[in-house]
């Protein structure tokens, strides 16, 4: 949780024309925080001190207001709101900034998508920005790889309780299996070892395939939907962002391409055209995220 949320930062911001007086003064949105507040916890960080946190239901709260208690977020800085972002509860141009991450991307369909933006751009005041993170599009790994281990994973019993209850010491156990077989000859030339494995796959890493194979929805949007459907809604600007999020297990090995791919398709930094292609035909667009003003 402490990587998730160091990730946010004003340089990342910055690039979305985002200043530090702008998250410090403005009355914040945080919609579908979920249960762990990561969002608003990295923009309290960041000197904000008016946060509304919104999510479905009420089963998220108690725990919400452990993790801002923990991170000793001031309790006169937030408050908590049952809310659904396909028709929030608020009036229209109430919020400065409103954050939606990771939200529209699990939404039942395009339609409600297209509701969620509507919703989106009618609370934030006029001169106000909206961020939002949403998953890849195209590309190897969402249009092939993760459907298919989806798929195995609602029909796999034994593949379900694996990742449902995934840690990395049952990944340890799986790869060091072979010294309950002595008496066969396996040859490990990489000599792996509980320490090196603990670093491969450590807890990060596990919440992380948990996050991407249990989802019971993940919609693949392309760019252009969303700079249409947000200009539809008075939307002035756009700006798409991007950052290198360093990685301390086996991701580390993939990250500096997934960067490459997030800020080549955002246009931050130039990439030969054949890198490009070809990390795009892995990766898809990227992650897609954007700050548009209005």
């Amino acid at each position: 949780m402490e990587r998730f949320i160091s990730m946010f930062s004003y340089k990342y911001f910055s690039i979305g024309k985002i200043s530090k007086n702008f998250i410090k003064n403005s009355k914040i949105l945080d919609v579908g925080c979920g249960d762990t507040a990561k969002v608003s916890i990295a923009m309290a960080r960041l000197g904000s001190k008016n946060i509304t946190l919104s999510d479905i239901g009420t089963n998220w709260m108690p725990n919400v207001k452990k993790n801002l208690k923990l991170y000793n977020i001031n309790k006169n800085f937030w408050k908590l709101k049952s809310a659904s972002v396909i028709k929030l509860p608020f009036k229209d141009e109430e919020f400065d900034f409103v954050i939606c991450h990771g939200v529209l991307i699990h939404l039942s369909n395009v339609q409600h998508v297209k509701k969620a933006i509507k919703e989106l751009c009618r609370v934030t005041k006029k001169k106000g920005a909206i961020y939002i993170a949403v998953g890849s599009e195209g590309g190897l790994v969402e249009k092939s790889l993760l459907p298919s281990i989806r798929s195995f994973y609602r029909k796999n019993k034994t593949f379900k309780k694996f990742i449902d209850n995934l840690t990395p010491n049952k990944i340890i156990d799986l790869f060091l299996t072979k010294k309950k077989y002595r008496h066969i000859s396996f040859k490990n030339k990489f000599n792996l070892n509980k320490k090196i494995l603990k670093k491969l796959f450590d807890e990060d890493f596990c919440v992380t395939v948990q996050n991407l194979i249990q989802v019971p929805k993940r919609l693949s949007i392309k760019e252009i939907f969303y700079i249409k459907e947000f200009k539809k809604h008075n939307i002035k600007e756009n700006y798409r962002l991007a950052r290198f999020v360093p990685q301390n297990n086996i991701r580390n090995i993939f990250s500096h391409l997934h960067y490459l791919c997030n800020a080549g398709n955002a246009g931050l930094i130039k990439v030969d055209k054949f890198s490009l292609d070809l990390i795009n035909s892995i990766y898809g667009s990227g992650k897609q995220e954007y700050i548009f003003w209005k």
